[in-house]
């Protein structure tokens, strides 16, 4: 069975301040904003959407015939790298 939705979950190396070179697992400059890459691949179509409040997220995406829920809720810290949910009827 295919899955009903895959998700995948990247962190993205931010620009040095010089802008020069990529940070890459850098955790000694604090200052910098860890960024992710998010996207959804489901079995119907519709918009994604992601609400997030500190390093909290609500990331909704459309299912459909499937009884599972249409959205992942996590933190930053947290976040995995990649997810599959459910499976199509």
């Amino acid at each position: 069975m295919q899955p009903a939705a895959t998700i995948s979950v990247s962190k993205v190396a931010p620009f040095k301040p010089n802008g020069a070179n990529y940070i890459d697992e850098d955790t000694t400059i604090n200052s910098e904003q860890e960024l992710w890459s998010i996207s959804a691949t489901s079995n119907r179509q519709g918009d994604e959407e992601i609400y997030a409040r500190g390093s909290h997220i609500i990331w909704t995406y459309p299912l459909q015939d499937i009884q599972c829920p249409s959205y992942m809720e996590f933190t930053t810290d947290t976040m995995p790298k990649k997810v599959k949910i459910g499976t199509e009827k």
